[in-house]
Order: C-alpha cells, then sequence, then structure tokens
C-alpha cells in the first residue's frame, strides 16, 4: 500500500482565478458534450466527451489542445487521448474515470470541489482526497491497475469538469529539466535547468546563462551547431 502512495500525487492549486473560471467556461460552452454508455457501468447522469488521436485529426478543439500543451510542457510528458466529464450538478458522479487499459494518468479539474475516491481492486482499503478548482491529480499505471478511481455524488456543488488525460510514460519527479528556449536569430536552443518545480523561469534567463553564450547571440562567437546542443547550461532556482 505504501508503495502504491507513492504513486499518488496531489498539485494544490496548479491554476488559480482567473485562468480557472476562463478554462471552465470554455470547456462547457466550446466543446461537444453527450452521453457514452459503458458496459462496466450504470447509464451515465453526466455528460461526456472523449478526444483520442482520431477526434484530434478530425476536429480541432482550441480549448483542449490549450490543456493538452500546458499538460506536456508542465510535466514534460506526451499526451495520448483525453477523457473529460462534466459534472453539472453534486447528484452527478462518475463510476469509473479509468476506461482504458491500465495506464499513467493526470487529471485536471475544473469548478466545485468534489470528493474523488480510490477503491482498491483487492481489499476494502479506500483512499480519498477533495479535488478543488485548478488542481491536478497524477496515478501511476500501478495505480490504475490497483484501484478503481470514482467520483461519487454529494448534496451540493457547483458545475465541475475534470479532464482525464492518458500520458504515454510515467511521469518523473526528476529536478533536472530540459527546455527549448527561442533564441532570436538563432532558433530553438535546448538547454537543461535545474530546481523541483516544473515550470520554466523565463525572467531569469539573461542572469543565467553563460558569457559565451550571450556573446554567442550578440554575434561575437560562432553559431552553435548540433553536435553542441544542448546546451548544459544547468542553474538552481527555488
Amino acid at each position: 500500500m505504501e508503495k502504491n502512495l507513492e504513486e499518488i500525487e496531489h498539485f494544490k492549486g496548479m491554476l488559480e482565478e482567473p485562468d480557472t473560471k476562463d478554462f471552465l467556461e470554455r470547456l462547457i460552452n466550446d466543446v461537444a458534450w453527450g452521453k457514452v454508455y459503458w458496459r462496466s457501468e450504470n447509464p451515465p447522469n453526466r455528460l461526456v466527451f472523449i478526444y483520442g488521436e482520431l477526434e484530434r485529426s478530425c476536429r480541432k478543439y482550441e480549448i483542449l489542445d490549450d490543456l493538452i500543451l500546458l499538460i506536456e510542457e508542465t510535466f514534460e510528458t506526451n499526451v495520448g487521448n483525453l477523457w473529460c466529464d462534466f459534472l453539472k450538478t453534486g447528484e452527478n458522479c462518475v463510476d469509473s474515470l479509468l476506461k482504458n487499459p491500465p495506464t499513467n494518468s493526470f487529471f485536471l479539474f475544473f469548478g466545485g470541489s468534489r470528493k474523488i475516491v480510490l477503491s482498491s481492486r483487492e481489499d476494502d482499503k479506500k483512499i480519498s482526497m477533495t479535488l478543488k478548482d485548478g488542481d491536478s491529480l497524477y496515478l501511476s499505471s500501478n495505480i490504475s491497475s490497483t484501484f478503481e478511481v470514482s467520483i461519487p455524488p454529494q448534496k451540493k456543488s457547483r458545475p465541475s469538469v475534470i479532464i482525464t488525460f492518458n500520458i504515454d510514460s510515467p511521469y518523473s519527479r526528476r529536478e533536472r529539466h530540459r527546455r527549448n528556449l527561442n533564441v532570436l536569430g538563432v532558433g530553438n536552443i535546448p538547454i537543461f535547468f535545474q530546481g523541483r518545480e516544473c515550470e520554466f523561469p523565463e525572467d531569469a534567463v539573461a542572469v543565467v546563462l553563460p558569457n559565451t553564450f550571450l556573446q554567442m547571440i550578440g554575434g561575437v562567437q560562432e553559431p552553435l551547431y548540433e553536435e553542441s546542443l544542448p546546451l548544459d547550461i544547468s542553474f538552481e532556482y527555488s
């Protein structure tokens, strides 16, 4: 059980207002919500939308593409497909958030707070937590194969949307991150930075870049060649 708990990560307040309010309004208004019936559950009393690779090639949803890019850049991963659940009231619930075979997943939550419950398929153990507006949750494929994930009904709740992003590889809590820095006249330069956060500190770039790199940007030195990339100009930040 303890091993499983290490493969759950709750990112509280990953997004804040007014971003969350804007995202929720766009999701409710722009997504083509409908009902899908799963063999493993009762007829759904909430609206759903599936945005897989086929759907993404046929019709683009800007709001969903924006959120996919957010997850991919923040957690340095690739999103294969995503599932969207729209809960209009507290009576709306989700019997199973994981419809695919066991996979690594991120959940992004918007709207009124809801409890999410992980029920072990092997015994009566349960893990429950409350997801609030702007929260994100990571579950490894090991968790997906061991637990059923659901959102039970509750007496009162504002409308909410929860999006499940299925990713191609486990999330790594590494402290060394790679980013592409777009330098005018040079192009995208891959660089590394150190830190416990996933967001790249754009405003710190001018301070931490080595003098040789700054000179190269100014045209003093020869341009960078592919064999010299990525630049290892790692730095610490809090």
